[in-house]
């Protein structure tokens, strides 16, 4: 099996793998790449009841490519399938080549398998409620003969209890539970009944049950402010049918909750009326900004033209000024008498 794939890349050519790669994993590959001739193998290596249902001239490869939404693309070396008891690729086969030991390789083999359901169940094509017979095949040939057990209940501490537990799931149907149940969850009893009662959105004909149930008083068991929290905000979110009004008449006659619940609803609105004026101070910051700058932009004007204006006259009383210079001069009027009558220095008269 390879490792999971970062990115596809082009596969390489057959004389590649065989140098740069393992060349076992190219001898098998390569070697099983026909199913009219792994069917061979599969007469001697698969038992005799399993066999009597197949029919090994339908055997073709599959798709060795396993998605999963969490995890990287993963691969096996092979994917076979065929014709089982007259259904189309009822069966499938996980051939994977080993050439070390690895202590793993039952939960390896264990996770291929899942992998392959999970894509199995996500083609359209598939969408059955029941799935095709997946046997798991392990070719090895290592430098000693394989060390390891081959019974998968044997990686357990507890194998027999493991047989039993592993293959069914262990479910709790909330809502076919009897409502005399929950009286025996401890603390956990009230919000368990919630839950069972989450479907209906309506929580007031919950509330009212579990105190006739005398659900409430579990809660004197463990009522840590943690546990009474998620209580109050569970029903301050999901209940959708109720008044607030309704809902705090039912829960006054549930003194722990209905304290939690009215700090709860106490903090909400101290949060929303922060947020409310740290709003008020960010809007408020970015129009005195908005204004500022219009401000300055207008003063910038003003002052721009006032300056230009004085820079202008200045300039102009200067021309006016070297006119006059130059005409005297011209009379021949000394130079010195010109600069006292000018303002002028003698370098800007002479030009």
């Amino acid at each position: 099996m390879t490792q999971p794939s970062q990115a596809k890349s082009k596969a390489p050519s057959s004389d590649e793998a065989l140098v740069h790669g393992s060349p076992h994993d190219h001898l098998f590959k390569n070697s099983f790449s026909d199913p009219s001739i792994v069917q061979y193998f599969l007469k001697v290596e698969l038992s005799p009841s399993i066999l009597a249902d197949m029919d090994l001239s339908t055997l073709k490869k599959e798709n060795n490519s396993f998605q999963c939404p969490y995890q990287n693309e993963r691969h096996s070396d092979l994917v076979l399938s065929s014709t089982f008891r007259g259904r189309s690729q009822g069966i499938y086969i996980i051939i994977e080549h080993q050439s070390t030991a690895d202590v793993n390789m039952q939960t390896r083999m264990l996770e291929y398998k899942r992998l392959f359901l999970i894509n199995w169940n996500q083609d359209p094509k598939n969408r059955v409620k029941k799935y095709p017979l997946v046997l798991c095949l392990c070719l090895y040939h290592g430098k000693t003969p394989y060390p390891y057990s081959i019974d998968y209940y044997d990686q357990f501490f507890y194998p027999d209890l493991e047989k039993i537990e592993h293959t069914k799931m262990h479910l709790i149907d909330l809502k076919s539970q009897p409502d005399k149940k929950f009286l025996s969850y401890g603390p956990l009893s009230f919000i368990l009944y919630l839950l069972k009662h989450s479907g209906s959105k309506n929580y007031l004909s919950a509330i009212k049950s579990a105190k006739d149930l005398g659900l409430a008083k579990s809660l004197a068991i463990s009522p840590t402010q943690d546990y009474l929290s998620l209580i109050s905000i569970y029903l301050y979110i999901v209940d959708k049918e109720n008044s607030m009004e309704s809902l705090l008449k039912e829960l006054k006659e549930i003194p722990l909750i209905y304290n939690t619940f009215m700090q709860h609803i106490q903090q909400v609105r101290s949060k929303w009326m922060e947020r409310g004026r740290e709003k008020g101070r960010k809007e408020g910051k970015k129009e005195g900004r908005e204004e500022g700058r219009e401000e300055g932009l207008f003063l910038g004007i003003e002052q721009g033209k006032k300056e230009g204006l004085f820079l202008g006259l200045e300039k102009g009383k200067k021309e006016e000024k070297l006119a006059i210079a130059q005409a005297l001069r011209k009379q021949g009027v000394d130079i010195k008498v010109i600069e006292n009558a000018t303002g002028l220095l003698e370098k800007d008269i002479i030009i």
